[in-house]
């Protein structure tokens, strides 16, 4: 395995560890001062377990994607492309979800959601898959419908249209230029661009910080892709050794 590779695979265990020794450390609040200025309309708990529930559906989309694209294809090129989707997009919404404000942590799902859509459709990954690059944009397109649906209930309104655009603007001003789904983070935008004026840096520290709960949670779909991370990771590097 190249150094890179050993790297990303110490950083995942390294993630884990990090998690678990914080979890001990932090509290959730009962409820967050950026979900009472939204106006949601569920219960903190239930809207955790739906999201966490996006979260496993994002994942599960995006694999079976990818082995899709992956069985399909049989330039070792597009099967790469699709090993590293896998191996780095689920990976960029597990970091979104572990934000402890979890209104928070929706929106920066659901921004990377578009991002995703915008880099398959007309951005850097357009021409990753080839002839089976709509296989990506419907399953983008898929989790997208996923996330705005949860808007929608959380809200208790059909009409989330200041959502979709907060989202396409941001996607717009910051798309993802990489393969490896490093992005620039929305936190420290959220509170501003849905119109907070409460929502000062105290507030956004402690949206970043991890409650026990949240954290057993994304401890919890980590160790779920580890065992699979360690097998893309050595499938990737199988087609690199065999050219």
């Amino acid at each position: 395995m190249k150094r890179k590779y050993k790297h990303l695979f110490l950083s995942t265990i390294m993630v884990v560890i990090i998690l678990l020794t914080l979890a001990s450390c932090f509290s959730a609040p009962k409820e967050t001062a950026l979900m009472k200025e939204v106006g949601v309309t569920v219960s903190i708990t239930e809207y955790k377990i739906r999201l966490r529930e996006f979260g496993y559906r994002f994942a599960g989309i995006v694999e079976l994607s990818a082995d899709e694209i992956i069985s399909k294809s049989t330039d070792s090129e597009i099967k790469k492309q699709a090993l590293l989707w896998k191996i780095y997009a689920i990976p960029a919404m597990i970091r979104s979800l572990s934000i402890n404000d979890p209104l928070a942590a929706g929106i920066d799902s659901w921004i990377l959601s578009v991002q995703m859509l915008q880099y398959f459709e007309d951005g850097y990954g357009k021409d990753h898959f080839g002839e089976y690059q709509d296989i990506a944009i419907t399953a983008s397109k898929l989790i997208i419908s996923d996330i705005e649906n949860l808007a929608r209930e959380i809200k208790g309104t059909d009409d989330i249209s200041k959502g979709q655009k907060i989202t396409k603007d941001w996607t717009n001003e910051n798309p993802i230029e990489n393969n490896k789904f490093l992005r620039v983070s929305a936190l420290d935008k959220v509170a501003h661009i849905i119109g907070s004026e409460g929502y000062d840096l105290g507030t956004t520290v402690e949206s970043i910080a991890i409650s026990v709960d949240e954290l057993k949670n994304q401890v919890t779909l980590y160790t779920d892709y580890l065992p699979k991370q360690i097998k893309w990771q050595a499938q990737y590097e199988l087609y690199n050794f065999l050219g």
